[in-house]
């Protein structure tokens, strides 16, 4: 599953990479950001925020690291994954 398609899942809706990655940047919210900006009942996963890290950190914040979050895979870690 791809980030854009968790977001969709969490808020419940069916928006295109592109639907979402144009609100973000109309909005001005980096991937970092996002988390906070979702409006959703439940809490948004660790992973949202690490993986959006990792990308902001490697382009150093750039535009380009939106929609390489958007497009990233989105995979939930299981505990016996902690040791690897």
């Amino acid at each position: 599953m791809k980030v854009y398609e968790k977001i969709n899942q969490l808020m419940e809706t069916e928006e295109t990479c592109k639907e979402i990655a144009d609100w973000a940047y109309k909005n001005k919210i980096c991937p970092v950001m996002l988390g906070d900006a979702l409006i959703v009942d439940v809490p948004c996963p660790a992973e949202l925020d690490g993986i959006a890290r990792d990308i902001c950190d490697k382009n150093k914040c750039g535009f380009e690291c939106l929609t390489e979050f958007l497009n990233s895979e989105f995979q939930v870690r299981s505990e016996s994954d902690e040791g690897l």
